[in-house]
């Protein structure tokens, strides 16, 4: 007798599991029916909440019978109840307040899909793709607002859920579609955020999806320079430029490139004359151009094993920067740096000849005379280009000590003491 009570309470249990299983669900489906039919219009959860706890319920018994192999267990009872979580936890996830939202859209897009894989004749395929899309734009639209926020890490782990969600949706529908708006969004908040690896990281996965944003590649080539792969750097955009040739942005990346790298000066010149062509409007560009002509003109010239020949060649190299720093200036009438740059090629001009008429000997009184004049015209060019950096910059050591000098060595005795005091009061002003 006493085997035979056991027997019929082990099979009593096993049918009270299987009541409560389906009595759980129906209550799960009846109160999410109420909540939607006359709660939610008045914006009430309570049925919300039931419906929630009794799909819990439900599942807890469905995955201790999954996990125990129950072969009673019918797949398309999985798949009912697996689908319902999944609705009841999106409502929540869209609808739900705060204590509700925390944590739902992952129970939710976790139901869905495992209602999906057992789902085998796609009974609930179409709302359980629509509910998943659902929440993957709600968690997308997240990540976006955390990004406006600057909440640069929270707005990474939102977008990586998005792009999760995305591939559950593919999953579901046997499609293979990348989203690539999440994986931009993902790189834009890693660098903002200063997570440079996975910036790289997603910023070539867009590269090698032939991604059409010119900005993937200048943001790429720069994160790689900025690691000091110079090399890397300029293969992406090498490959930008291929696939964009006329894009003026990616021109100048490489400009700026070519200029750091501190390489073949004409390679640099060549790419500058370029986007001059562009963009002939931009001071910048005829400054970066003159520059790099200032450079090379400094040091042949300053080479004293440097042939005739070569300083020739540098004078009129020298005469391109001149051409070119006028030019950004005519431009942009206070762009300090051209002219600064500019009074000082011919202030160093006249401070050269001024070293020279030293060592002149005593009977070359012409040689001497020609040196001296010189100095004085090239120091009137000078002055006037001095005088409107300071304008610019008012407090300007480095140009309130040029003009001391170019005043003293002009005879304007008063000018040379007035800029005298005013570099003695920005000195003592740092």
């Amino acid at each position: 007798m006493m085997k035979k009570t056991l027997l019929l309470l082990m099979c009593g249990a096993m049918v009270s599991t299987s009541f409560a299983q389906t009595k759980d669900l129906n209550t799960a489906i009846m109160k999410f029916k109420n909540y939607a039919q006359y709660e939610k219009p008045e914006g009430k959860t309570g049925d919300l909440e039931k419906s929630r706890d009794a799909i819990d319920k439900c599942i807890k018994i469905v995955d201790e019978k999954v996990a125990n192999n129950d072969p009673k267990l019918k797949s398309k009872v999985i798949t009912k109840a697996y689908h319902w979580q999944g609705m009841i936890y999106t409502e929540m996830a869209l609808e739900g307040d705060e204590s509700m939202k925390e944590g739902s859209a992952e129970i939710a897009a976790n139901a869905i899909s495992k209602s999906i894989e057992f789902d085998e004749k796609g009974t609930h395929k179409s709302i359980n793709v629509s509910n998943l899309d659902q929440i993957r734009t709600s968690v997308y639209n997240k990540g976006i607002k955390h990004f406006k926020e600057k909440s640069y890490d929270d707005a990474y782990a939102n977008f990586a859920k998005s792009m999760k969600l995305g591939n559950h949706i593919n999953k579901a529908q046997g499609e293979s579609t990348i989203d690539t708006a999440a994986i931009t969004m993902m790189a834009y908040a890693a660098q903002n955020g200063g997570n440079t690896e996975n910036a790289i990281k997603h910023y070539q996965e867009l590269v090698d999806l032939d991604y059409e944003e010119i900005s993937v590649y200048n943001s790429l080539s720069n994160l790689y320079l900025q690691k000091g792969d110079s090399e890397k750097a300029m293969g992406i955009l090498k490959k930008g430029k291929e696939r964009f040739p006329k894009d003026y942005s990616l021109l100048i990346t490489e400009i700026n490139m070519l200029l750091k790298s501190g390489g073949d000066p004409s390679e640099a010149q060549g790419k500058l004359e370029e986007a001059i062509e562009m963009d002939s409007e931009n001071p910048s560009l005829y400054f970066a151009l003159a520059t790099n002509y200032d450079q090379q003109s400094t040091a042949t010239l300053a080479d004293s094993s440097a042939t005739a020949e070569q300083k020739e060649e540098a004078n009129a190299i020298r005469a391109k920067a001149i051409t070119n720093y006028k030019q950004a200036i005519e431009l942009n009438g206070e762009y300090y740096d051209a002219l600064y740059n500019l009074g000082a090629i011919y202030y160093n001009q006249a401070a050269d000849m001024t070293r020279e008429m030293v060592n002149v000997p005593i009977n070359e009184k012409e040689r001497y005379k020609q040196l001296e004049d010189g100095s004085q015209s090239l120091f009137k060019e000078a002055l006037p280009y001095f005088e409107k950096a300071l304008e610019v910059k008012s407090t300007d050591m480095n140009t309130l000590r040029a003009l001391k000098e170019i005043s003293a060595n002009m005879g304007d005795i008063t000018k040379a003491n007035e800029y005298k005091e005013r570099l003695e009061a920005a000195s003592e002003a740092e």
